[in-house]
């Protein structure tokens, strides 16, 4: 345990000198430093239940750090540092004495070449490509009420094939990154909720905010599901929505929620 507290406290030291954006909106979130901190502690405290043979006190440890690497495993995919989200946090340990976990992987699982993440990648696209079909026959919006019908639509589109790809059953080595991509487009989905009803309310300010945070959010989802293999959900179908009248000037460059 000391020699992974070791491993992790120089992760977090070199990623916390490395040089943030200017812009606060670009910089990682620094919840995200936290979350690690924590965990560095825990495997202290895990150290501790292993050496007093405590496979219950182990176990709530565990779950604990199971929680924390999965916010931490949501902010850096959001933020597109996809290997420092790689990690296995949510195994259930057996009740024996727990032995040193295997330290987090240092890259993305080569998922190409398994059978059955192809077929689950296959079958995400195929969800996919059936929202791209309807999305197709959406008329582009030109007046202030197009640009609200346009919006529903692509909610509720985007909401069934979130519905769709939830109940598909990802292979073991996925598990983690597709559970992470469902949150995000849970989010992206609210977030675009919010445009819709900053819209209807005529706040225009509230629908740039919640329209550069949909931005963000369709984004790291888009790059998550290419990195997973769904190359037809990664790439976006929708140019603007809502059109620039109906969003602040200052936020008109964020073209697309994703």
């Amino acid at each position: 345990m000391p020699e992974l507290q070791e491993i992790a406290q120089s992760e977090l030291d070199r990623l916390r000198a490395l040089e943030q954006p200017e812009y606060e909106a670009d910089q990682l979130d620094p919840t995200y430093f936290a979350l690690l901190e924590d965990q560095i502690a825990l495997l202290g405290e895990l150290g501790d239940a292993a050496s007093a043979e405590d496979p219950a006190g182990a176990r709530d440890v565990v779950d604990e750090a199971a929680a924390l690497n999965s916010q931490a495993a949501a902010i850096a995919t959001a933020y597109g540092i996809f290997e420092c989200a790689e990690g296995d946090g949510g195994e259930e340990p057996d009740a024996s004495p727990p032995s040193a976990p295997t330290p987090p992987s240092t890259s993305p699982p080569d998922i190409s070449t398994a059978s059955s993440a192809q077929a689950f990648a296959a079958a995400a696209n195929e969800i996919c490509a059936d929202s791209r079909a309807e999305l197709t026959e959406l008329s582009e919006a030109e007046t202030e009420e197009e640009a609200s019908e346009l919006l529903a639509a692509l909610i509720e589109i985007s909401s069934e094939e979130a519905r769709r790809l939830g109940e598909l059953e990802a292979p073991g080595a996925v598990q983690t990154r597709f559970s992470v991509l469902l949150e995000l487009r849970e989010q992206h989905i609210a977030a675009l909720e919010r445009v819709e009803e900053s819209l209807l309310a005529d706040d225009r300010a509230a629908a740039g905010e919640a329209l550069g945070e949909a931005t963000q959010l369709g984004a790291a989802a888009d790059l998550l599901e290419l990195e997973l293999g769904f190359n037809v959900c990664g790439t976006d179908p929708v140019d603007e929505i809502p059109n620039q009248n109906r969003v602040p000037e200052s936020d008109a460059h964020s073209e697309k929620p994703g």
